[in-house]
């Protein structure tokens, strides 16, 4: 064994070229597996066990979502709220009777959130706050608060209301029942509130409203939570992320038994149909990629491989030396590959935030499939150097009978039928069988046309020159050899035509010139808390100044909306024009036969159209724009918006004092009539009435009203600053969005709402794999063709016997590459089209947008690198050959 070895790596150092080619073809599997996976543990970790991984022992992490029960999945990840209200206490003693006794809960809660409102005249203060408890040296002015009616403010807190030490204010716990608050200090950066003094005990409720969406339980020890005792905490209104149910989930109809069948929406059949699809035809290309510079190895070294036989080496043994090399090569690709993944994950978490994440499992795991691998695509050419003619190779005669392959339509059959049988999917809608049955006869039939492919393009090549007449001869002749790597290059090419649509497909929808509000690279601001008491429009300015510090701000425009916690601007609208839905006093009134009906008229009334399309959203858009509170404009935000906005007759409707709306179903006679209605518990009080000129102007992706000025202050509105396009002296690039969103977040006044520009985070999936695919395709492509052009050995010495030029090995080295490039790249675009396509038909969704322009000029600059390439590496020296006849 230890005499293989040294053989196998003695052959893997005369032949340089051949092993580092292989790695590499190794490695890209390798990277590409690695960014997936880890693009698939970020989406799928168990970010609440996660919160307390410092926690020794820790069985489960929970979060009281409510004051109701809930219903949850076993990971957590969903949850429904139920009508039926759930028990009151001290929750350390709740939980701590429902886990195991030899287990224990700790509240381990570094925040709450918060929400305050100085009179009823304000908006409500959304805030974060801690305990009093341990955090007395944070006061600046004043005083702790000792009291559950006493607080204390952060500076950020007291600009939002306006407030100083001595103020009263109110903080909502329940809406019906605010609880009076008095300030007795200030602090540097967080605000602080008392727990009867001390803290350390909050109720079920106090979580519940204090939670800011993160975990606070942490369930320690040595006995298991289980699915039984997570059930039962959802009927404490707890969530629960824990260990034991992970890793022994319960049986899908206790699931669906428990959420009443509301979470799940594939079943596990379905989920391993995809899976084993997905794996077979990644096995099928992986095995296709790595396996021909094996093939390769064993003809070019069939007289080393006759000499060991003749000395004695047994079938057994040259098996081995070939397997040899396919783990060895695997492993030292696993090397490379995770390199290569290491460099990727460092250049693309540089330049859009922390995207990719360690995760060192990954890496064993990875080496040993590439070893694996390795010794699959050894396999064949393992058996065919077992069985090689020792007699034919020391006398320089053939080996064997040469292969030969018949015009078979075998392959494109499969083919032919596995479209067919896609589109029958496509008609089904629902058969996944059929679609991946249809995906494995695509994929099959495809490697099955790479013979007939080599010889029409081999054909088209020898017509355009000798060098071409030449390779071409090489080509079909040793289409056994060539043929899997011209597969190989299919498949990834219809992998790449996939993740560059997807991607595309996301880019377009994220972002186009023609649907962002102000110019390119600007970015949209909100204020965390306006129309509170205190004077925003300073605030805005100052966060501004504070921003401009870090990046240059070139000039900013306000924002300004008609605000108010509990009240409204309602159009009213003509009875003969309005959706019965609409009249909810009339709906109240009707028994359960009469407003089914009356709902199911509605689906064809076109009055209701716009009530039961409800208002859409333009995604590039900011959230303010969709708040629902009326901008209150000049014109100056009218002629940012995109879309269908008729901006002249807008202008001029504000000019006159007047209103835009995006629906006309209020408007008579060019004006409409504006009520202004507030919310007291289950009250409902109508206040001021206008009618002012009106035009539906707007798009309805956007903003659905925009009060002039005039408008707004005949209707008694309370208008405030809402938030600020700012435009930069260097506009925001696409790699720049996702950092920018973050960067800034220690500014608590503001927070970005959007950047005119891609942000990476919807993106960055299809961003990766779009680029791994493109590097893998374009590898693939060039290590193949190099391959080939090295190994074109016959033409070389007829060359060489006839006198033939060094320039016209390379030219036989371009045309071998063009013929390869040709004959896999352009089937395999093809065919990754037409499958993209049918998957867009099948997410109705999320259809998909196949980019033609950019794929084919991939096609065709991956063609002219494998043309031009090859002759890089052919042999520039006649081959010293010896006969023994």
């Amino acid at each position: 064994m230890k005499a293989i070895r040294r053989l196998a790596l003695r052959d893997l150092r005369f032949n340089k070229v051949r092993a580092i080619l292989a790695t590499v073809l190794i490695s890209l599997p390798v990277m590409a597996g690695l960014v997936v996976g880890s693009l698939y543990s970020n989406q799928s970790s168990h970010w609440m066990l996660e919160h307390f991984s410092e926690v020794e022992d820790l069985q489960a992490s929970g979060l009281a979502a409510c004051d109701c029960e809930i219903r949850q999945e076993p990971a957590g990840n969903g949850a429904s709220y139920l009508d039926a209200g759930r028990e009151n206490g001290d929750a350390e003693e709740m939980i701590a009777a429902v886990i195991s006794p030899n287990n224990s809960v700790e509240i381990r809660q570094d925040s709450m959130s918060l929400m305050l409102q100085k009179s009823s005249d304000y908006n409500i203060l959304h805030s974060e706050a801690q305990w009093a408890a341990a955090n007395e040296f944070l006061i600046i002015e004043g005083r702790v608060p000792e009291s559950t009616d006493e607080i204390a403010l952060s500076r950020g807190d007291q600009a939002s209301l306006g407030a100083d030490v001595g103020d009263d204010m109110s903080r909502i716990i329940n809406y019906d029942n605010p609880e009076p608050v008095t300030v007795v200090g200030i602090t540097e950066n967080v605000t602080l509130i008392s727990q009867d003094g001390t803290g350390q005990r909050p109720t079920l409720d106090d979580l519940a409203v204090s939670g800011w969406g993160m975990p606070q339980l942490a369930i320690t020890g040595p006995d298991p939570v289980t699915w039984e005792q997570v059930k039962e905490l959802n009927r404490l209104g707890i969530v629960v992320e824990s260990k034991h149910v992970l890793d022994n989930p319960p049986p899908q109809e206790d699931v669906d038994a428990w959420t009443d069948g509301g979470f799940g929406s594939t079943s596990p059949e379905i989920n391993y149909i995809a899976l084993a699809t997905i794996g077979l035809i990644g096995l099928i290309e992986v095995v296709l990629l790595i396996s021909p510079p094996f093939t390769m190895a064993v003809r070019r070294n069939e007289r080393s491989l006759g000499q060991l036989a003749a000395l004695g080496a047994t079938a057994k043994q040259l098996r081995r030396l070939m397997l040899f090399q396919g783990a060895f090569l695997g492993f030292a690709g696993a090397v490379l590959g995770i390199i290569g993944y290491l460099v990727f994950r460092f250049a693309l978490n540089s330049n859009a935030g922390e995207q990719l994440f360690l995760v060192a499992w990954h890496y064993p795991v990875a080496i040993v499939l590439a070893v694996i691998l390795g010794l699959l695509a050894a396999v064949i050419p393992a058996v065919t150097a077992s069985r090689i003619n020792v007699v034919a190779v020391l006398t320089g005669r053939e080996s064997g009978k040469s292969v030969r392959y018949r015009r078979s339509i075998i392959g494109p059959a499969i083919l032919l039928l596995g479209i067919v049988l896609l589109f029958g999917a496509i008609a089904v809608k629902d058969s996944d069988v059929l679609y991946a049955i249809s995906t494995i006869g695509i994929v099959l039939g495809l490697i099955g046309t790479a013979p007939i492919c080599i010889r029409l393009a081999s054909a088209l090549v020898g017509k355009m020159s000798l060098p071409g007449k030449l390779a071409g001869r090489e080509s079909v002749r040793s289409v056994h050899r060539t043929a899997p790597g011209v597969a190989a290059v299919m498949i990834v090419a219809v992998v790449a035509v996939f993740t560059i649509s997807q991607f595309f497909t996301m880019l377009n929808r994220n972002f186009s010139e023609e649907n962002i509000a102000g110019p390119r690279g600007a970015a949209w601001v909100a204020l965390q808390d306006w129309g509170t008491g205190g004077d925003d429009l300073a605030i805005l300015e100052n966060s501004i100044r504070e921003l401009d510090e870090e990046r240059a701000v070139k000039s900013w425009t306000p924002v300004y909306a008609a605000t108010g916690w509990n009240s409204n601007v309602e159009v009213q609208i003509p009875e003969d024009r309005m959706c019965p839905l609409e009249d909810w006093q009339t709906m109240e009134g009707l028994s359960s036969e009469e407003y089914e009906q009356v709902q199911e008229d509605a689906q064809t009334d076109p009055r209701c159209i716009n009530y039961l399309g409800g208002n859409r959203m333009n995604p590039a858009l900011p959230n303010l724009f969709h708040s629902g509170f009326p901008i209150v404009d000049d014109g100056t935000i009218l002629d940012l918006l995109p879309g269908d906005v008729d901006v002249e007759l807008g202008q001029a409707t504000l000019d006159k004092g007047g209103v835009l709306l995006a629906y006309a179903d209020g408007i008579v006679g060019g004006s409409a009539t504006f009520t202004v209605v507030t919310y007291e518990n289950v009250d409902v009080i109508e206040g001021e009435t206008i009618t002012v000129p009106t035009e539906a102007v707007l798009d309805e992706d956007g903003p659905y009203q925009i009060f002039s000025w005039e408008a707004a202050e005949e209707l008694g509105l309370i208008v405030n600053p809402i938030g600020a396009l700012i435009v930069f002296e260097k506009p925001v690039t696409m790699l720049e969005t996702s950092s920018m969103l973050y960067d800034f977040a220690g500014n608590n006044a503001i927070f970005y709402e959007t950047i005119n520009e891609v942000n990476t985070d919807y993106v960055i999936a299809a961003l990766a794999a779009a680029i791994i695919s493109i590097l893998v395709a374009v590898g693939t492509a060039i290590i193949i063709v190099v391959l080939a052009g090295r190994e074109t050995r016959a033409d070389y010495d007829t060359i060489d016997a006839l006198g033939g030029k060094p320039r016209l090995r390379r030219q036989v080295s371009h045309a071998t590459g063009l013929i390869i490039g040709l004959a896999g790249i352009i089937p395999g675009f093809i065919v990754g089209s037409i499958l993209t396509i049918a998957i867009g038909q099948l997410l109705d969704n999320q259809p998909l947008e196949v980019p033609f322009l950019p794929i084919i000029g991939l096609a065709i600059l991956i063609i002219a690198l494998a043309t031009i390439i090859p002759g890089l590496f052919a042999p520039r020296k006649k081959a010293l050959t010896r006969r023994l006849d």
